[in-house]
Parts: structure tokens; sequence; C-alpha cells
């Protein structure tokens, strides 16, 4: 039998099972250098073999039978090197928040996280007594004298020696420990000590603090402190999960699922007895009303403090506006001439002139501080925002556009002809200084759907007393990716001023799109004809998620491939059929053969091949304001450069021409966008567009509307219809949410009632 031996340095846990576990890492040298950066290695132990708990940064000696592995990830095969371990011992403890401290203090400069690493496999724990010795000669086993020197002076300074050392033998990871030390710093044993819930606050998960307070702090399971932070966690989980407010049965649920006892391992020993205390405890903390400020009770529904204060000051901020007097001395003739004017400029565009809705909504803008404007895709929002302005320029000092995402702005840009801004752009500028804005100002915020509760807190905190506010969206598509609905309740509210646009103008009736749309989005399913190749109106294709990339791929070249005129909109970035799969199919079937981008890389010596090539459809993932450019903004490579100036490739973002650097081409800044998420292409259309449909839990109508009304002659469907028509049938998702603010808008505007 073969036979390996390696000291291994854990990166990550695949999986564990009482005690036992199976991991990965790197194999490091006696001095901690890491022999292969390129190639993992995965061992399988038992718990036996173990005899202790594997976390990240610990290094195990190891000795085992090594073989190859071969899994799927994604629909991709992945080699591997693994051993089954049957011997094992611990050569040093993670250490991690020690390496963390050393090489992200700005105090150790020049000892990175390699060095740093290098240290605690070479001393384990006694890295702490030799630094606090001053033993240059020791660290400089691993260390240069001056960076030895440099450690030793500096660590009297700015040592956490007694905090690293309890945080380290905890097992606490340093994301959450660099925290803790930074915020309660030479006090964090104290302090977690006092009350070890305290690190949930810190982004620890309710299962490793649970651990650490039951069996190294000597918690008991029916300690106030552990009720506790079970009550403030569980309502945390719950605004994660997009809610904002949930009920007493609700919460009591979860708190249960928080208060059933965890081993030594971590794992939870749900047994008949320890769930029926559980749910004793349950019931006491919210007997007792512990939590200790964590939430607010209604009569209702319990609400984490914060959520509850950004809904109270929304309600009462939107009552305010209902409630003040503007426009009383505008003269009606005035403001309709106004109007005539404005169609009589855009005959072309309006033959037949503003819709009734739409003169409605204009002449309500005049005299209504706070206006909401929804409206399906295409219904002619853009037109009549356009009006809106041409008529407010005569009674507002300013009027300032936004949306959530940049594409949006810059489309709202260039169809109104006026700067628009992101959301946190216009955040940025005035959130700190709120006076910048003029007194009479007129803030419009389009795809309101998409505004969570924070950021519409944000927004109302910023707008200063004597503003109108106009919030344009549809209640239909996309709901905020972040906790709460706004917008969508305001629809249903009977208390604020509202003008609904019915009449879709975006694509034409005879392409089948605005129908299958509409029905959609009353959540119906419409009769579809089967695709039939490059035509009008909206089709599918049936098939099984096995040849779903296939049959993608191939309505893709049909329908016009890699074209600007084509986008594959898919639900999720990672599947077999999400869209980082298919931008590399697509880049490799149209692009792989073009020109690349390279650059000369110092280190190797060498021309370095770039995976951008020219004519390559590519989407900016960032604001960039000094270069006009937004996250989500779509271009296509023009021109590749020979690197001078740092500038290796030319891209056409719809107008605007940017070399870009190497640093601009890394993933957290470009991607490709032959496919695209439903999320990136709202604000946008194309004039074909294909769906991927899947089994996705996130798939609902207001996706599938979405989806349907990015494309303006053709949209085909293709994959698993049946999951099409249960997503469009079924309520939306976003009403699922549990949210408090309707509540106390009916408490704002109607006072009382709610006595």
């Amino acid at each position: 039998m073969e036979r390996k031996e390696a000291y291994l340095y854990v990166t990550g846990i695949r999986s564990r099972d009482n005690g036992s576990a199976l991991f990965s890492g790197y194999e490091v040298n006696h001095k901690g250098d890491i022999v292969n950066s390129k190639k993992l290695l995965v061992a399988n132990a038992t718990s036996k073999v173990l005899g202790h708990t594997v976390y990240p940064g610990q290094v195990w000696h190891l000795i085992g039978q090594p073989y190859k592995y071969t899994r799927e990830n994604n629909g991709f095969k992945i080699k591997e090197d693994q051993i089954n371990v049957f011997e094992a011992t611990l050569h040093s403890g993670a250490g991690d928040n020690f390496i963390a401290f050393i090489s992200g203090n700005d105090a150790f400069k020049g000892i990175g996280t390699t060095k740093a690493r290098q240290l605690w496999i070479r001393f384990g724990k006694k890295v702490y007594s030799i630094i606090s010795s001053g033993d240059v000669a020791t660290l400089r086993e691993v260390l240069s004298k001056k960076s030895a020197e440099l450690l030793v002076s500096q660590w009297k300074e700015v040592g956490q020696y007694a905090s690293l050392v309890w945080l380290d033998k905890r097992g606490i990871p340093s994301d959450i420990g660099s925290k803790v030390i930074e915020y309660y710093g030479y006090k964090t044993r104290d302090k977690i000590e006092e009350d070890p819930y305290r690190l949930v606050a810190f982004c620890a998960s309710w299962k490793r603090v649970d651990t650490i307070a039951l069996h190294q702090l000597e918690v008991s399971t029916d300690d106030d402190r552990r009720l506790s932070g079970a009550i403030e966690e569980a309502l945390y989980s719950a605004y994660s999960s997009k809610h904002t407010a949930i009920t007493e049965s609700d919460l009591k649920v979860r708190i249960k699922a928080r208060l059933i006892p965890v081993n030594e391992q971590g794992e939870k020993l749900d047994t008949f007895a320890n769930r029926a205390m559980a749910n004793k405890l349950a019931a006491k903390a919210l007997e007792k009303d512990l939590g200790f400020g964590a939430y607010y009770k209604s009569k209702d529904l319990y609400h984490p403090t914060g959520a509850y204060l950004m809904e109270q000051f929304i309600a009462e901020k939107l009552n305010e506006f209902k409630s003040s007097d503007m426009g009383s001395d505008i003269n009606l003739s005035e403001v309709e001439g106004l109007i005539e004017e404005f169609e009589e400029i855009h005959k072309s565009d309006l033959p037949s002139g503003l819709t009734k809705a739409q003169r409605e909504a204009v002449m309500t803008s005049v005299y209504t501080p706070f206006l909401l404007i929804s409206g399906g895709a295409g219904t002619g929002k853009t037109t009549l925002l356009k009006c809106i302005y041409y008529v407010l320029d005569k009674y507002v000092d300013t009027t300032m556009q936004m949306a959530l995402a940049g594409r949006a702005a810059k489309r709202m840009q260039e169809a109104t002809g006026r700067e628009a801004f992101t959301i946190a752009g216009f955040l940025k500028i005035y959130e700190e200084d709120p006076d910048k804005l003029e007194p009479l100002s007129c803030i419009v915020v389009d795809e309101s759907s998409m505004v969570d509760l924070f950021l519409a807190y944000r927004i109302l905190k910023t707008i200063p007393d004597g503003c109108r506010l106009i919030m344009v969206g549809d209640e239909k598509q996309l709901a905020p990716v972040g906790p709460g609905l706004v917008f969508h309740l305001l629809v249903e509210s009977d208390d604020v001023e509202h003008i609904k646009l019915t009449e879709t103008k975006r694509q034409k009736d005879s392409t089948g799109i605005p129908t299958i749309a509409n029905a959609i989005r009353r959540h119906e399913w419409p009769d579809l004809f089967e695709y039939e190749g490059k035509e009008v109106g909206v089709s599918f294709v049936e098939c099984e998620p096995s040849v779903l990339t296939e049959v993608v791929l191939d309505v893709y070249a049909e329908i016009g491939g890699a074209t600007e005129d084509v986008r594959i909109i898919a639900p999720t970035k990672d599947h077999p059929s999400g869209v980082k799969a298919l931008n590399r199919q697509v880049f490799e079937t149209y692009r792989s053969e073009d020109e690349p981008v390279t650059y000369w890389d110092e280190r190797h010596q060498a021309t370095a091949v770039l995976k951008y090539r020219m004519n390559d459809q590519v989407m900016w993932l960032k604001n960039d304001y000094a270069r006009d450019l937004r996250n989500g903004s779509l271009g296509v490579i023009t021109k590749i450069l020979d690197g001078e100036d740092g500038k290796y490739c030319t891209v056409d973002f719809e107008g605007i021409v940017v070399d870009l650097t190497l640093e601009d081409m890394s993933r957290e800044t470009l991607a490709h966008s032959y496919a695209i998420t439903c999320h990136k292409a709202q604000g946008s259309q194309f004039d074909r567009v294909i769906v991927p449909i899947y089994h996705w839990a996130m798939m609902d109508q207001s996706w599938l509307y979405t989806a349907v009304t990015r494309g303006v002659k053709q949209v085909v469907f293709c994959g698993d219809m049946n999951q099409a028509k249960l997503a469009a049938l079924a309520p939306s998702t976003a009403m699922n949410r549990s949210v408090g603010l309707g509540m106390m808008l009916e408490n704002a505007f109607k006072p009382d009632k709610a006595a």
C-alpha cells in the first residue's frame, strides 16, 4: 500500500460528521513555507484518528494512503489529490488571529501573511512568549533581523497578547477576532466572558458562539444571556431573510431552533428531550421579555430595533408630506398650457398627446409634495417624467433624478437629457450635507420597486423639508435585494397620491411580447408557440436540464449569436446553465480565435494572455463617475492596445469609449456579458432575449415578468416550462416578506383608527 506523509496547512472544511472531517489545504515544510500554492491536498479522517476538532489555520501532521479523486462542481469535473488518514497529529493550532493581527497591522510593516503564518507554524503558541521576551535570535529563524527587531519593539506598543491567546485558544476565526479586538482592545476577554453572545454582533455564527459559550465558558443552557442572545440573533436572521417584523409564533420557532444544545464540535443534539427543553426556554425568553433593547414589540409583531426605527421614520416622513401645503398658489391654466407646449414640441413622438393618466400625473406632481407613479414596462413612464420636468422647471429650484442601478441611471439620463445619479451617488453627495440641496427641489427615484428599507430611509432622511419626492416604478418587477418593502406597500395604500399607467408603448403589439408580459404580470400563464427560429414574439423550447446549455447555445446561434442585439438572461451566476458557464461557452465558441488582450509578465519574463479578446462583449461592475461608467454598463472591446501607458484595450461602453488597464480588467471590475442576470438587465432592453428556465428557489412571477419585458422583438424560453408556469401562477415571493411598515403607515395616516 502506498503511503504519504505530509504537514497540511488547513484552509477549508468540506464536511464534518460526529468529529470526523473532510478538509483541504496546502502542504508546508518545517519552516512553514507552502510547498505548492497551486495544488490543494484533501484529507479524509475519522474522529478517532483526529482526536481534535479541525479548524482552518491549523497545521496537521498526516500519514495515510494517497489516491486521485474526481468530483463534480457546477457540471465541471475537478481532479484532486486526496489522502485517507490513519495517523494525525495537531502540529499547531489555528493562530489565525495572530496571523491576521500581525499581517494586517501597519506597525509591523513588512511582515505579511506568509511570514506571520510561518511564525505560527514554526513556534505555535510559544511565539507570544518569544516576542514578549524580545528573543530576536529565535525569531530570526523565520524573519530577517530588521523584521524581528521591528516585531519585538512594536509588540510592546500595540500587542494584544492576552486577547490574541484567548481568541486563538477558543478557535474564534480571525475575521471575527480582528473585529472584536479592534472594538474592545485589551478588554476583549473581559467583555466576551461577561457575555459570550456579544460575538454574534461581529458576524459570528450562532452555532460557533453557542459552542464556545456552553463548552468553554461554562454558560448554562438556561442562562439569561443565552436566551437574550437567541432572541437577538433570531431577529437578525429574520432581517437577513428580508423580514423587518415577525409574529411571536415565528419568533418562538426561530428561538427554539437556536436553543437546542450543541456538543463540543458544534453539532446539534437534536433529541426529543432537548427539543422539549428548547421549547420551554423559548417561552421563558419571551415571557421574561429578554432581549435588552434588541427589539420593539407592537400589538402583533416583534421588530428588530433598527428596522422599527427606520420604518417608523418613513411612515412619519410620508405623513408630513401628505399634510404639507404645496402648489396652492399655482395657476391651473398655466400648468395646462405648459403641458400643451410639451406635446407640441414632441408631436412626432406623441401624435395623440399624453394619455389621460399621464396628464393627471403631471398635474398632480405640481400640487403634491409626494407622488407615486406605477406602471408596467413600456407604459410611458419616461415620457411622463420628461413632461413633468418641463412643467416643474417653472416651479422648483432644481430637479434631480436617480435610480438604484448604474445602468438604469445612465438610461434615465439618456432618455430625459438630464443628469441622473445612482442612489448611492446621490447619497454620497448630499447625505452629509442636505443643505446642499436647493430648498424647493424635486427628487425623482426610478426603479423604486427595488429600493429596500435602508435606502428608502436614507433618501427620506436626506431630503430637506420643502422638497418634492416622486417615486416611479413597477411593483410587479423585481423586489428589493435588501430587507423590507416600501414601494409595494405604498402602491396598495389609499392614503398617498398614486397614478397608475396601463397603456403599453415600448414593444409593438404585433410581437406578442406585451400580451405575454401582461398575462404574467396578472399571474396567468399564457399560451406560447413553439420556437421556430428567428422571428418575432415569445416562444419556448422545452428540454431536460442535461441539455439546457446546448439548447440555449443553439438558439443563440440561430437568432443572431454574439451581437449586441442578443442577450441571455439567466436566473443565477453559479449553475451549469448560469451566467458564468454560459459566458464561458459563448466566449469559447465565438471569440477564442480572435486577437487576445496580452501583457508582459515581468515575473515569468513571458507574454501573458488575458481572458478578453477583440469584439468581446463585457460589463463594467462598479460605479466610476470620473469616466461616466456605471455598475452594469455594457460594452464591446473595439481595439487591442500594446500596453503603453498601462492601457491594454479599448472598450466602447455604448458611446463612452475607455482605455482599460490591467486593474480595470480584474474580475471585480469587468466580466463577459453575453449572459447576464435579470437584476443587471433591469432598466435595459434588447432586440432578442433568451431565458433559460430551471429550478431556482427565487424564480417567481416578478423575475419572469422582468425577464420577458427586456425583449423588444423576440423572447425565447428554454428549459422546464412547468417550472416557469408554476412561478408565474404563484404569488410573488416579495409579498411573503413580513414587514411592519404597512401597520405604521396606517397608524400615521389614520391615527384615530389606529387608536
